[in-house]
């Protein structure tokens, strides 16, 4: 969140994915790089520093003892012979000597260094001055030299930086190009890498570009993705077959749709053109209305079905749940259908008991449809039993029935909208919609249906629910 609010105030938040790795990956490599330059730097200049302080000190010291050698009353030659070696062993350091007085006693000719700049006594002190357009850097030292209780000699010295200086501007010279060109490479290869990495991504993106309705066939998951790109690949070919079956189940339900209408539609133009082909009695105007009604019942009936399975698709169907008897409902609908299993010659049985809460009317209308069902395909002299029993926080309404049975390859679409198995394909007044609505009715409890057949030996419809509907 962070990040992304400080892009926005940047105005870099439209920036590419492969811009911000780049532009990231870049600025992090530079943080670290000056830092350890930095480090690098700043270690060298400590030492080059300790070094230069060394050497002063060491030169200073020499000197001292040349002083002090000098109020012994030794000969004047050999001091200054002495005092010349020690100024040479050491080619940067240049010195004078002063008197007790304050007069210059002896002074190396390369010292132009005025007295105002040394320090009192001790040290050292950075001085720098220019000369010749140059800056030159001398660290200075004031060194007092005692030779009596009341005679105090002080040397004054200087000690030449410009060469420590030159290799420190050397050095963060060599380093400032050190650095762009490791930024530079930084970039192409952060740039190359970032490119390289999101290649999959563009992949997908065209994967996605190539679908259409008429081309949903299209796998990515099978290739070697990466391992974060993974799931994103087998998330897209599950919506991908998650849209195809919508797709084939839309392009069937149309199909279905439209063979469903166009029978009673056909029927009702059919009776009506032979009704007007010549003048009828009117016990035949008579005929042809109850022909009329009974199809626009049929239209009726199919309309009022799809409204309902629509609104349960998108959750506008709104329950009214209340403390329901599983033994008592079994009981209800073995009673209303009682004549029509007896037409049949099917006996009917009902067991187990379970209490629950669902919405009375949508569960009688599940239960009708799967008994109703378990009749029309039951054989004369069978028999369908009608369970409940419940377990743990959910309660299972079983119909079943011994009759003919389903084919296994029926059974994954037997809850498809207008799936009818083919030999039932011609049965007057049934669309293929009632187990669809066991099915919506079941989602909209938060509960399933499931069937198991054996062809030829009966089939058995299952309904769970939860005990308790969760609106």
């Amino acid at each position: 969140m962070y990040l992304n609010h400080v892009l926005e105030r940047l105005g870099l938040h439209r920036l590419s994915i492969v811009t911000r790795l780049t532009l990231f990956f870049t600025l992090a490599t530079a943080a670290i790089l000056f830092t350890v330059s930095g480090l690098l730097y700043e270690e060298l200049s400590r030492q080059l520093a300790a070094k230069d302080l060394a050497e002063l000190t060491q030169g200073t010291t020499a000197l001292s003892e040349t002083v002090r050698e000098l109020a012994n009353e030794r000969d004047s030659d050999d001091w200054r012979r002495e005092w010349a070696e020690n100024i040479a062993r050491s080619r940067r350091l240049a010195a004078r000597v002063l008197t007790p007085n304050g007069e210059v006693y002896v002074a190396t000719p390369n010292l132009a260094i005025p007295a105002q700049a040394f320090p009192l006594e001790g040290g050292p002190l950075q001085y720098g001055r220019r000369h010749a357009g140059e800056d030159d850097y001398y660290l200075l030292m004031t060194l007092p030299v005692e030779v009596h209780p009341s005679r105090v000699w002080h040397i004054e010295a200087a000690l030449d930086l410009t060469q420590s200086h030159g290799i420190l501007r050397a050095y963060k010279d060599r380093l400032a190009q050190l650095l762009l060109a490791a930024l530079g490479i930084t970039a192409l290869t952060g740039w190359l890498i970032a490119r390289r990495s999101l290649l999959p991504l563009t992949q997908i993106g065209s994967a996605m570009h190539r679908i259409s309705a008429e081309e949903l066939s299209g796998r990515i998951g099978d290739r070697p993705w990466p391992n974060e790109l993974v799931e994103l690949a087998n998330a897209f070919d599950a919506m991908l077959e998650r849209i195809e079956a919508a797709f084939n189940q839309l392009h069937r339900f149309s199909a279905d749709l439209a063979h469903e209408v166009r029978t009673p539609v056909n029927n009702l133009l059919a009776a009506a053109s032979v009704t007007l082909a010549r003048a009828r009695a009117p016990a035949e105007y008579q005929d042809t209305l109850e022909t009329v009604v009974v199809e626009c019942e049929s239209l009726a009936r199919m309309v009022e079905t799809m409204l309902f399975l629509a609104r349960a698709d998108n959750a506008a169907e709104i329950l009214h749940p209340e403390r329901m008897s599983a033994a008592e409902e079994l009981q209800r609908q073995a009673e209303f259908f009682e004549a029509k299993a007896a037409e049949a010659q099917i006996s009917m049985s009902c067991s187990g008991h379970a209490l629950f809460s669902a919405d009375p009317l949508l569960i009688r209308r599940a239960l009708s449809n799967l008994i109703d069902n378990a009749i029309r395909h039951t054989p004369p002299g069978g028999q369908i039993c009608l369970l409940a029993s419940e377990c743990d926080s959910v309660v299972t309404l079983t119909v079943r029935d011994d009759g003919s049975g389903i084919q296994a390859e029926h059974l994954p679409h037997l809850f498809d909208r207008f799936y009818r198995v083919e030999s039932a394909r011609d049965e007057r007044g049934h669309t293929g919609l009632g187990l669809a609505i066991v099915h919506s009715i079941a989602s909209l409890h938060g509960g399933s249906i499931r069937v198991s057949s054996q062809f030829g030996c009966g089939s058995t419809f299952t309904l769970t629910l939860p005990k308790m509907t969760i609106l």
